[in-house]
């Protein structure tokens, strides 16, 4: 029928994200909004596509993007949108 299996789909239609101060990549944005309890994927979206600067007290990229950068650039990229909360292992909601 032409339908690419779930895998091949989720990889053709949705971009990998990374949550820049835990390093944590995942496979789509409504992925990492599950495990950060972030309501629904648009707020990190929005990060990656720079129309926010942070999602759940988080900073977001896309995964190429992010992978693309050094040490340096990212550390710029923070420090140029300070607006996270930083915490060690947990989220306090």
């Amino acid at each position: 029928y032409g339908h690419d299996c779930p895998e091949c789909y989720k990889q053709k239609h949705f971009k990998s994200v990374v949550c820049v101060e835990t390093k944590e990549k995942f496979s789509t944005a409504k992925e990492a909004s599950i495990k950060y309890k972030i309501s629904g994927g648009s707020p990190i979206l929005n990060c990656c596509n720079k129309l926010r600067t942070v999602a759940g007290g988080y900073h977001w990229l896309f995964a190429n993007e992010y992978e693309s950068m050094t040490e340096e650039e990212v550390d710029t990229f923070l420090k140029a949108n300070p607006y996270a909360r930083f915490v060690c292992s947990t989220i306090l909601r």
